[in-house]
């Protein structure tokens, strides 16, 4: 019984990490592609954002297909769209912070606000 229940634990320790890498892909294709069809910057433009759209659909269809796949196929399919989308990704990122600032404060002349003791 002590055995079965090793067993059981191994086989349910696997499948955890199984759903927890299939969990990962899917948050990253929904995220990369929320992130570009919102996207109304000016730092890529319709080509980018169709090959990020297209790559996201691909692998969401991967996954719909392989229902079971094993953690290392859904790893592999995590790396390959990650490799097709993270260059438009930093691309459209980085000119967020170029628009706000390198260290993070306002590059605009608005209004400021001073302390006064």
């Amino acid at each position: 019984m002590i055995h079965d229940a090793e067993q059981y634990h191994e086989d349910d320790e696997r499948a955890r990490e199984r759903v927890n890498t299939r969990n990962r892909l899917e948050t990253y294709v929904y995220s990369c592609k929320q992130a570009v069809e919102n996207y109304n910057g000016s730092a890529i433009n319709n080509s980018d954002k169709s090959t990020v759209i297209n790559a996201c659909e691909e692998t969401q269809r991967w996954l719909d297909r392989n229902q079971s796949a094993e953690k290392d196929e859904i790893d592999h399919q995590y790396r390959a769209l990650e490799k097709k989308c993270q260059k438009i990704m930093t691309k459209m990122h980085g000119s967020g912070q170029q628009q706000y600032g390198r260290n993070g404060n306002d590059s605009h002349s608005g209004p400021r606000v001073e302390e006064v003791d």
